[in-house]
């Protein structure tokens, strides 16, 4: 009897989850139907978008064709001496807060003509900027001779990934031979001009900013002549300068001169490399390894400038903040039906003559941190797994982890409020190795000779050549050398990310995955690293440095207060309200 009354016990709560679970499959599979019918929606409008953007791609050939025929026939058309200059490039001003062309207002002949003219009144002739081609004149064969030599990286690998963007509203049909590379030599000396006219040609008051200076930008076009077009395959650029007062004020407040900081983006100075990161960005290194140029996509470079009131103030309140410092935001489309290219200008954290031997990329998370034995090089960008069963620490000085830690949590709910996620601490590691110390020595040299960085402010965790020096206790007390910063801050969790977070937690444990609520993803990220700092009581303890325990579980000597001020408070402070009403 005894056992019947356990059995139907058991059948009983077996039953009650069953009809548990039919619950939950029947949310999950109405779900399913709702995103269902939203991507069939999303089909539609796309393939609205599409039709509107070819008729709009010819009525805009049909309007140039016209406008070459009245052109020829009233006479309009500069002399051939004018145009065959090469020194000189004609700048155009346009309304600022003139929005790009979308797909609507093309479809519209009338609002197009309108449009038209309102540019025309609005176009004023400002000034001629010279163009220092000197060097192309003296070696005509300056382009074969960067190829062959192999010093200039930014065409190798590059040609292959042709500039396919496009701008809402437009079509990329037109002949790919008329459309240039993203990396190609045209394509990066159209970005080093548009960065001499806004960096270099622009005056800013010293006053205060005001909430129309983050919402501010400065637009322009580079009209190019017969010679320059042969090379650059176009002969109009526009170019778009976003909040350009505010991020003057960013370069002085970090110690940067206009001339510095544009001599490092000359074209010798330059090597591009692709992102081994999901986004499938760009990059453009300079050689003195101080500033790094990034594609960005459209949501990216909007969510930044949302950001930006906020990010201006933390950065001034928080000298030594681990984010990473943006000193500009543009964007640049050339003539014609083609993409624009978006990017942003920020400090490169490995600015330093001494390379990392090894690198690391953490996120706290378990799913997909690991790094292939395929990818297993001994240059490879190692994830958390991988820390964690190599046992690193993070030695640095004792007078300095607590700030390190205190700092880590003040970024990290800084970003928790602004419903950042998916962000990740950039870790390199340097010291001495029988192949590494003639390459050491003369980087340094190099570094000393020109000056690389030295005006630039630095936090405390740059101090010494761009890192902090520690000391190993495992390795028979060595030397190393640590530069630290968050990267990729600029990933929002919207409802894309949601969706991605709900597949991933069927397979795997949802507090596992890298991406989770922006406040969860805060205490896990920020429980992961502090478990890499080593205690002084034990070293030894290998239990405390498993750093994918559930948060909370833990506390460290180095945490931070339960409230620091009004920027670095708790953010778990409604959740631990909670537990003690329930408590109570």
């Amino acid at each position: 009897q005894q056992a019947r009354i356990m059995s139907d016990q058991e059948v009983d709560s077996l039953k009650k989850e069953l009809r548990k679970l039919k619950r939950r499959y029947r949310r999950l599979e109405n779900r399913y139907e709702r995103l269902e019918e939203e991507k069939e929606n999303l089909y539609k409008e796309i393939e609205i978008l599409q039709e509107t953007a070819e008729e709009s791609r010819r009525k805009k050939k049909r309007e140039q064709k016209k406008r070459r025929k009245n052109r020829e026939l009233e006479g309009i058309e500069r002399d051939d001496s004018e145009s065959s200059s090469v020194d000189n490039v004609d700048i155009f001003q346009v309304d600022s807060n003139e929005e790009e062309e979308d797909s609507q207002s093309l479809s519209n002949s009338k609002k197009s003509r309108k449009r038209r003219k309102r540019k025309n009144r609005t176009t004023v002739l400002i000034e001629k900027a010279p163009l220092d081609e000197s060097s192309e004149d003296e070696n005509p064969n300056n382009e074969e001779n960067t190829d062959e030599s192999g010093s200039n990286e930014l065409i190798q690998n590059m040609n292959k990934a042709d500039y396919s963007g496009e701008e809402e509203g437009e079509s990329v049909e037109e002949d790919k031979s008329k459309t240039p590379s993203l990396f190609s030599r045209g394509t990066v000396e159209d970005i080093i001009t548009g960065l001499e006219i806004t960096v270099e040609g622009r005056n800013f008051d010293d006053g205060p900013l005001v909430p129309k200076d983050y919402t501010y930008s400065y637009q322009f076009k580079i009209k190019l002549s017969k010679e320059q077009k042969k090379i650059r395959n176009h002969s109009l650029l526009k170019f778009k300068d976003f909040a350009p007062k505010v991020f003057h004020k960013i370069r002085s407040h970090f110690g940067i001169d206009s001339e510095d900081f544009l001599s490092s983006f000359e074209y010798e100075n330059l090597v591009a490399k692709f992102g081994e990161g999901k986004s499938g960005a760009f990059f453009i290194f300079t050689k003195d390894r101080q500033y790094i140029l990034k594609t960005a996509s459209g949501d990216e470079r909007d969510f930044l400038l949302q950001m930006l009131p906020s990010y201006y103030q933390h950065i001034h309140k928080y000298p030594d903040t681990l984010l990473p410092r943006f000193y500009g935001v543009y964007s640049m489309k050339h003539e014609g039906i083609g993409g624009v290219i978006r990017f942003v200008i920020m400090n490169n954290l490995f600015a330093s003559p001494y390379k990392p031997v090894e690198t690391y990329d953490l996120k706290g998370s378990k799913v997909g941190r690991k790094v292939s034995e395929k990818k297993l090089k001994p240059n490879a960008i190692l994830k958390d797994i991988d820390i964690k069963k190599m046992k690193r620490k993070i030695w640095l000085p004792e007078d300095m982890r607590e700030a390190f830690s205190r700092q880590l949590q003040v970024d990290s709910q800084f970003l928790a409020r602004h419903k950042v996620m998916d962000y990740s601490l950039l870790l390199g590691v340097h010291y001495e190795t029988p192949e590494n110390i003639e390459q050491t020595e003369t980087e340094i040299v190099k570094f000393e000779e020109n000056n690389y960085g030295a005006n630039i402010v630095k936090s405390i965790y740059m101090e010494d050549f761009g890192g902090i020096r520690g000391i190993n206790e495992r390795e028979e007390n060595r030397e190393e050398l640590y530069f630290v910063g968050i990267i990729d801050i600029l990933v929002q969790y919207v409802a894309r990310k949601k969706f991605e977070h709900l597949v991933k937690s069927i397979p795997y444990s949802g507090n596992e995955v890298s991406v989770v609520h922006p406040n969860y993803y805060a205490r896990r990220f920020f429980h992961f690293m502090d478990s890499l700092i080593p205690d002084d009581d034990d070293e030894s303890s290998e239990s405390l440095s498993d750093g994918f325990k559930v948060p909370g579980k833990r506390r460290s000597k180095y945490t931070v207060p339960v409230k620091v001020d009004d920027d670095g408070g708790d953010i778990y402070a409604e959740r631990k309200k909670r537990r003690k009403k329930r408590k109570n």
